[in-house]
């Protein structure tokens, strides 16, 4: 009766505590709203942003793009759609597939970039 106790302990408490743990450390939620990160820098307007992001492209293999709203995801081995430069929000993925588990964010207000996020996560949930 004393190792189901144990049992109870270990499979129903400790592993989803284990679980959960193991997210929260291999998930990274970074926001920037005041000098730079990723190579972008708060306060460039969408020209200059969007040339950092050109140069990123081919440099640090960054696959696909996209504008909340108006564009999905696109490759970008063609170049940036034209699309991108009426876009308030850009998503730019990093990575094989190109997908919401390992992105920037990138937020303009009136013309100018407000906010950077990045989004990493090394699991895929269900």
């Amino acid at each position: 009766m004393k190792w189901l106790g144990w049992f109870f302990l270990v499979v129903i408490i400790g592993v989803p505590t284990i679980y959960v743990a193991w997210l929260a450390l291999t998930t990274k939620h970074h926001s920037v709203t005041d000098g730079s990160a990723y190579g972008f820098s708060i306060g460039d307007g969408k020209e200059e942003t969007i040339s950092v992001v050109k140069k990123l492209i081919t440099s640090h293999g960054y696959k696909k793009i996209s504008c909340a709203g108006k564009l999905k995801w696109v490759k970008v081995k063609n170049g940036i759609p034209a699309e991108l430069y009426d876009c308030n929000i850009i998503y730019v993925a990093i990575g094989e597939e190109g997908d919401l588990q390992n992105m920037v964010r990138l937020t303009f207000s009136e013309g100018e970039l407000s906010r950077i996020y990045r989004h990493r996560q090394y699991y895929e949930l269900p």
